[in-house]
C-alpha cells in the first residue's frame, strides 16, 4: 500500500495545500472524499497517527546520530559546555515528545487516540530484553515522555533535563574588587542509550498496528463501494488509457 507524506513550505491554505498533493500523486490516482463512509474516515485517522509516529522515530534516530557523533568528540575543558548544536537537538527532541504525545491526547479527532495498555498486552508477557519485560519497558518509556510533555514542554515544572544556577565572578583590579552576578543555563535534550532504543521499538511496535488496521480498513473500504462506483473511479484516473 502506497502512502506519502509532503513537506512543505510556502502558503498555508487548504486550497493550495491540496493543489500539491495533487501534483505528488502518482500515475493514475485520483483523490477520492467519500463523505459519510466510516472505514475510509478511519483509514485516515490510522493513516495520518502512524505518518506521526513516523515524524517521531526519524527525530530519534537524528538524537542518537548526534549522541554517536558526539561519544567520538574528544571533550576538553574548552569545549565541555559549548554545542553548536544544541537548539538543533533542543527542536528535535521537545518536536518527538509533542509528536509523540498528541496521538494520546487529542480532543479534535485528527489522530487515531491510541490505548498504550490495550496494545501492549499484544505483546507475550514472557516477551524480555535485558532480563526485563519488554511490556514494562516500553509502558515505562511511554509513561516518562507523556510525564515530560506535561510538566517540562507544556507546562514549567521541575525538571532534570533543565538545571539553572547562579554564579558571582569576583576579580581584584587594583585595590577595587570588581564583581557581577550572572546565570548559567545547563540542558539536557536527551535520553539516555536503553531509553532511546526503548523509544524505537515503542513507535515501530505502534506504527505496525496501525499499518496492519489500515490494511484492514483498507479491504473493507473497497467491499462497501460497489462495482460500478469503482469502474467509474478507475476511468477518472486514466486507468484505462494505455502509457
Amino acid at each position: 500500500m502506497q502512502q506519502k507524506s509532503l513537506k512543505l513550505v510556502g502558503e498555508q491554505s487548504t486550497e493550495e495545500n491540496v493543489r500539491l498533493i495533487k501534483k505528488a500523486l502518482p500515475s493514475k490516482s485520483i483523490l477520492i472524499d467519500f463523505d459519510g463512509n466510516p472505514y475510509l474516515k478511519e483509514f485516515l485517522l490510522h493513516f495520518y497517527t502512524a505518518n506521526n509516529f513516523e515524524s517521531v522515530k526519524e527525530l530519534i534516530y537524528k538524537l542518537v546520530e548526534y549522541r554517536v557523533n558526539e561519544m567520538e568528540t574528544e571533550i576538553s575543558p574548552d569545549n565541555f559546555y559549548s554545542d553548536s548544536n544544541f537548539y538543533v537537538k533542543r527542536s528535535f527532541f521537545i518536536s518527538a515528545i509533542i509528536i509523540y504525545s498528541k496521538c494520546f491526547n487529542s480532543p479534535k479527532g485528527k489522530v487515531k487516540k491510541m490505548d498504550i495498555k490495550y496494545l501492549l498486552k499484544k505483546l507475550p508477557p514472557d516477551l524480555t530484553l535485558d532480563d526485563k519485560s519488554i511490556q514494562d519497558r516500553l509502558f515505562t518509556i511511554h509513561q516518562k515522555i507523556i510525564t515530560l510533555r506535561n510538566k517540562y514542554i507544556a507546562h514549567v515544572e521541575d525538571s532534570d533535563f533543565e538545571t539553572v544556577k547562579a554564579f558571582l565572578t569576583m576579580n581584584m583590579n587594583g585595590r577595587i574588587l570588581e564583581h557581577s552576578l550572572n546565570g548559567i543555563y545547563l540542558g539536557t535534550y536527551n535520553f539516555d542509550s536503553e531509553e532511546m532504543q526503548d523509544w524505537i521499538l515503542l513507535t515501530s511496535f505502534l506504527i505496525k498496528n496501525l499499518v496492519e488496521k489500515q490494511n484492514e480498513l483498507a479491504g473493507l473500504f473497497f467491499n462497501s463501494i460497489s462495482r460500478d462506483e469503482l469502474l467509474k473511479l478507475a476511468a477518472e484516473a486514466g486507468a484505462f488509457e494505455k502509457n
